[in-house]
């Protein structure tokens, strides 16, 4: 009853008033601008914000001065935190990105996951697929974040390429050369060999051995697998397995919908 006021809370209007603070500075004025929270609210989705307000890094003063992100992004993580409608949409891989970076700083485990399954539904297409990989080499020390942009490029890339080398040549003779771009290939390129030498492996379960029948488990999971849910376990709907979290893994319905499922209760589904 309480999480239906959550979204609304967060407003002036609602009659809690806020107890923090959190200040930007604009870099083309150098005016300031802030974003307000309730301390209570983020420390319940983030143990990092709980020891910041209650803990031994307990923080004082009027505000917390934001310096490794946008206001428009942090606004964002934090609207987030309060079960916010987001257009997810709308939002550019480069904001999913820095929103991943806050995502992980503050330990919010939910963004992180939802942030990679859009990710994975991304659309890429032959003008945008070199950005996503420079994105990716860029965030490299976020490995989650840079093998979900790398993986989104790299199936790209072998479904554009159709295994003909002259596009292949093509495409690469005409990237600009630059220092990141030149890594960029290389580690598309690597990736794509990695995959095109895996032709024997399972192309459902990617296993040597298939597993078809066998149950979905989080140390064999393999995103986007077919699926068959376990009869009075599973939803019936689902199709395909999209991402994999500590307690349970997304999976896509086939209307295109993401739904949380339980672990052992579906079976890849390799040979139908």
């Amino acid at each position: 009853m309480a999480g239906r006021n959550l979204p609304n809370s967060i407003s002036d209007s609602f009659g809690i008033p806020h107890d923090v603070k959190f200040l930007f500075t604009n870099e083309d004025d150098g005016g300031s601008t802030e974003v307000l929270a309730h301390r209570f609210v983020l420390s319940l989705a983030s143990d990092v914000f709980k020891r910041e307000f209650y803990g031994s890094m307990k923080e004082s003063g009027e505000g917390i001065e934001i310096v490794d992100a946008s206001r428009e992004v942090f606004s964002v993580m934090v609207e987030f935190i309060y079960d916010k409608q987001l257009d997810w949409a709308s939002y550019s891989l480069n904001c999913l990105a820095s929103l991943y970076y806050l995502a992980e700083k503050y330990n919010i485990k939910d963004l992180m996951e939802k942030i990679l399954i859009i990710i994975h539904g991304y659309k890429v297409v032959k003008e945008n697929v070199m950005n996503i990989g420079v994105l990716g080499e860029q965030n490299v020390l976020l490995t989650p974040l840079s093998d979900a942009l790398y993986d989104a490029a790299v199936v790209f890339l072998r479904n554009y390429f159709q295994n003909r080398l002259d596009m292949a040549l093509t495409f690469f003779s005409e990237v600009e050369t630059t220092p990141i771009n030149s890594q960029v290939l290389h580690k598309l390129m690597s990736k794509m060999c990695n995959r095109a030498s895996s032709s024997s492996i399972c192309s459902n379960c990617n296993q040597t051995l298939c597993v078809d029948g066998q149950s979905v488990t989080r140390e064999g999971f393999v995103p986007g697998a077919k699926v068959v849910a376990i009869k009075g376990l599973g939803h019936p709907n689902i199709s395909k397995i999209t991402f994999c979290g500590d307690l349970s893994f997304y999976g896509s319905s086939v209307s295109g919908s993401q739904l949380t499922c339980n672990f052992n209760s579906y079976t890849y589904s390799c040979k139908q």
